[in-house]
């Protein structure tokens, strides 16, 4: 009991910590205060009716020890008046009760120790039994990428198997490609860069690159090949070059400070107080919505990777900053296979090919859609000059 209240209290405390901003915008603090104190008031009886049951059950060994003391010495106290032993025998029992109640009393301290280790235990026995539900195949081998041609061929995928979230979906990336993943809220863009990165596997069907099933190869050697622009990004609480190198430990100063300059982020970087050596705060606190994510491009332009994947990369990006940095996605997936999920058309201009992820094998394409590409179509003849 007194574990689980121990583990309670951590994971309010911890909620309440990490999402302060959601605390702060529906004004909860006194809410949040409220849950933390009862948590500490049931850890606090959850302790005290264990150290009540320690010490009473200490009271009562030594109470049993001693009587058990007295009652041998006046055993030995009469036998010895009565001239049936010697008083020698009565010295030896004291001395050798003293080093007899030492131990007896460590056994009992021993006991309830070990029965709080074993409930410890079978938490962490819970943890080792959890199976990784993708891991590694024996004689999983890395990755080789050379070309970067990605096929989805037949996939299904259900988060739920109750509900599916893709069904039957194929496409290729030919090598150099950008594709341009467009449609509703939830149906399924981010997935398909989740079963890219193996972060599930796929229920039916195969994603290939190079013709290599990605279950077949290594996560490292697979995740080492992506370059990834999140919607959300999230930094450590690090200066900004350590966040930046982080990308690719081995990178020099004036590497980062390129990919910084690329993603047109080095300019404002230099005007913070401490330049490159800032902390960001918590998950990048300190930082604005859109400083955060061309930071998060930079990171990606430093890694220099074979596959790059951009999640609505430019979402919280003025429209003057986005057009700066298009220059820079421009030579990021140069000559690399990409894939962009975005619903601002500006973003997916640079694409070459558009895909609709349905959970439903699609019997026609709505107004959107044909808009969608209709302006995909003519944005890149006049980047062509035609």
């Amino acid at each position: 009991m007194a574990s689980y209240s121990w583990r309670n209290e951590s994971k309010v405390q911890n909620e309440a910590i990490n999402n302060w901003q959601t605390v702060s915008h529906f004004n909860r603090g006194t809410y949040e205060c409220d849950r933390y104190v009862k948590s500490i008031d049931e850890f606090n009886a959850a302790e005290m009716s264990y150290f009540m049951a320690y010490f009473i059950g200490g009271g009562a060994q030594s109470l049993i020890m001693v009587l058990g003391r007295l009652a041998a010495s006046f055993l030995a106290i009469y036998r010895v008046s009565q001239g049936t032993v010697p008083l020698g025998n009565f010295i030896t029992l004291t001395a050798y009760w003293r080093s007899i109640e030492s131990p007896l009393a460590q056994v009992s301290w021993s006991i309830r120790r070990v029965t709080q280790m074993l409930t410890d235990s079978e938490r962490l026995l819970q943890l080792f039994q959890t199976k990784a539900t993708v891991h590694d195949i024996p004689d999983a081998k890395d990755i080789s990428i050379k070309s970067g041609e990605v096929a989805f061929e037949n996939v299904d995928f259900a988060y739920d198997v109750r509900k599916s979230t893709l069904k039957s979906v194929s496409f290729t990336a030919k090598p150099g490609q950008t594709v341009a993943l467009v449609g509703e809220t939830g149906g399924g863009k981010s997935t398909i860069l989740k079963l890219l990165y193996r972060y599930y596997d796929v229920a039916g069907g195969s994603i290939k690159i190079d013709q290599q099933d990605i279950r077949e190869v290594t996560l490292d050697s697979l995740r080492n090949s992506f370059g990834m622009v999140p919607q959300d990004p999230a930094l450590f609480n690090v200066s900004i070059m350590e966040n930046v190198r982080y990308a690719r430990l081995d990178a020099t100063d004036e590497e980062v400070k390129d990919a910084c300059r690329a993603a047109a982020i080095h300019d404002k970087i230099d005007t913070f107080p401490d330049g490159y050596k800032s902390t960001v705060g918590e998950r990048g606190v300190k930082l604005s919505g859109g400083e955060l994510q061309r930071v998060a491009i930079a990171r990606a332009i430093l890694r220099q990777p074979k596959i790059v994947l951009l999640d609505e990369a430019t979402s919280m990006i003025d429209a003057e900053t986005e057009a700066t940095i298009q220059q820079a996605f421009r030579r990021l997936t140069a000559g690399r296979t990409t894939f962009i999920i975005a619903h601002r058309l500006s973003t997916i201009q640079v694409s070459s090919m558009a895909r609709i992820p349905s959970a439903e094998t699609p019997r026609g394409f709505s107004l959107r859609h044909i808009l969608i590409y209709l302006f995909i179509f003519a944005a890149r003849r006049l980047d062509s000059g035609h």
